[in-house]
């Protein structure tokens, strides 16, 4: 059943519509975000007020009509805390819910806690001690979980400390002071989250110096201490007007960003921490699970996702004969069960253009995986995943795909070997009838010998890998032969026949 989350928060009034998957996780079907900035007015006047509770009303039904144009069959209306010390709360309730056509829940700090370590959950480990930040403009939200329970704190928000971003260079002295109440962290526990919108922008903004323009989405971006640093430092040596035309700031968010970047650099030495991780999930995203009664495993939005993305039964053989291959000469390649699973994962995408571009699919699908993501994975592994679809056909991995080249030297070495895996796995089901259902390896100093097995013979297969020998072996820095097995042997499995030697 699909679920309506519309949200009245203190900045943005958000609207989202998702059904559950199969995998545990959900699909999203509208998520639309409006910015009232409401808490603005309960700080200056103490009420929202009647002039912006019509422009509530207003927002509300357009939001109702929206979800229910996107097939929501239920809808879950919420006010955030930051709007609930309202003077006129009631009113404002008494109006959404007349609006929605539905009942209003009005959250509380506690709420509020609850949800940010729910939807937080894939980035701390569950229960390990952790602090979790949700940065505002007038109050940031700080969860802090250890041992021996959870406690909330409020500190000044960052509009609230750094009023104008012309004065974030005379403000840096006094920031760290200024929030003097951030509870410590612990130091046997996660590093620090930061959630939404204001820790979304400024990790879009590093995204783009790490990968050039084209970049993922800031979603679970562990970044150092010193790097959020080195960009408030640049921020803070160039005037407003330089400010809109530098290439990683979004002119639309250039004041966020100089007031943000030098906000998390005080909360980190409030910490004293050496590295934060940014997410854009908020609040919003712990209600959505709630409503929708799921409780995932930190591993399954990944796998939900990439289901969600596979095109059928040809990826789904590619990715089996890809890990199979994988596993089999992980010992020679000294890979773990992370490269695996990028492998695997990146034979599920790897056709998810073909539908629509059929010439370019691989460099369309490269682009798609890169500006859309892949729900659980950090930045940098959606890059990796990205360059596999680039390059499982074509030319063999370099610099005419960007972001690859801008990854660590090992992890583009990692990422070259598992292209010829992957154009390896492509060309055993060129046909796309799994006539191949199995594989397994010997290797040597010199040569990798693949026994392909099938119930059929295998001429197409053994062409498409003979046609493609000499990129998979200046991938994978040996000669590969590909023998047909026959078929499976009867005192084995096909899950076990993997690998005969080396």
């Amino acid at each position: 059943m699909r679920t309506a989350v519309i949200e009245i928060g203190g900045t943005t009034t958000r609207a989202v519509v998702a059904e559950p998957t199969p995998g545990g996780w959900y699909r999203t079907h509208l998520d639309r975000r409006i910015v009232l900035r409401l808490q603005r007015a309960v700080a200056r006047d103490g009420v929202v007020g009647e002039g912006l509770r019509l422009l509530v009303a207003e927002t509300l039904r357009r939001l109702r009509g929206e979800c229910f144009r996107a097939g929501a069959s239920r809808t879950v209306a919420v006010v955030d805390a930051a709007v609930a010390g309202a003077g006129d709360l009631h009113e404002l309730v008494r109006t959404a819910a007349r609006e929605l056509g539905a009942s209003v829940q009005v959250r509380d700090d506690h709420d509020e806690a609850r949800l940010l370590l729910r939807v937080t959950r894939p980035l701390h480990g569950g229960e390990a001690p952790v602090v979790v930040a949700e940065p505002g403009e007038r109050v940031t939200r700080l969860v802090t979980r250890h041992v021996d329970g959870v406690r909330l704190a409020q500190v000044p928000g960052v509009v609230a400390v750094i009023g104008d971003p012309a004065c974030v260079p005379s403000t840096r002295a006094t920031l760290v002071d200024a929030l003097h109440g951030v509870p410590p962290r612990c130091p046997d526990g996660a590093p620090p989250v930061v959630v939404g919108e204001i820790a979304e922008a400024v990790g879009r903004t590093l995204l783009q110096r790490r990968y050039g323009p084209v970049t993922p989405p800031a979603e679970r971006l562990e970044v150092g201490v010193d790097e959020l640093a080195l960009l408030d430092r640049e921020l803070a040596t160039v005037s407003p007007t330089q400010l809109l035309l530098l290439p990683a700031v979004a002119p639309e968010e250039a004041d966020v960003i100089a007031r943000g970047a030098a906000y998390l650099v005080a909360l980190a030495t409030r910490w004293n921490a050496d590295r934060l991780v940014l997410s854009r999930d908020s609040a919003t995203d712990g209600q959505l699970l709630e409503a929708l009664r799921l409780d995932p495993a930190p591993d399954t939005r990944r796998t939900s996702g990439v289901e969600e993305l596979c095109r059928g039964a040809h990826a789904r053989t590619t990715a089996h004969l890809a890990a199979d291959l994988a596993r089999g000469l992980a010992p020679t390649y000294r890979w773990d069960d992370d490269e695996v699973a990028l492998v695997r994962d990146a034979a599920l995408l790897h056709d998810v253009a073909v539908d629509r571009v059929a010439g370019a699919a691989h460099r369309e699908g490269a682009l798609e995986v890169l500006r859309a993501g892949v729900p659980g994975c950090t930045p940098q592994q959606v890059v990796e995943l990205a360059s596999l679809v680039r390059f499982h056909r074509g030319r063999p991995p370099g610099q005419h795909f960007p972001p690859f080249g801008r990854l660590p030297a090992a992890r583009r070495r990692v990422v070259t070997e598992l292209t010829g895996i992957l154009r390896l796995a492509c060309a055993l089901d060129r046909g796309e009838d799994a006539s191949v259902v199995a594989v397994a390896v010997d290797v040597d100093p010199e040569l990798i010998c693949v026994h392909a097995f099938g119930a059929v013979p295998l001429d197409l297969p053994l062409h498409a890998a003979h046609a493609d020998r000499a990129v998979v072996a200046a991938t994978l820095g040996r000669q590969v032969v590909v023998r047909d097995a026959g078929p499976v042997p009867r005192s084995s499995e096909v899950r076990d026949v993997r690998v005969l030697g080396g």
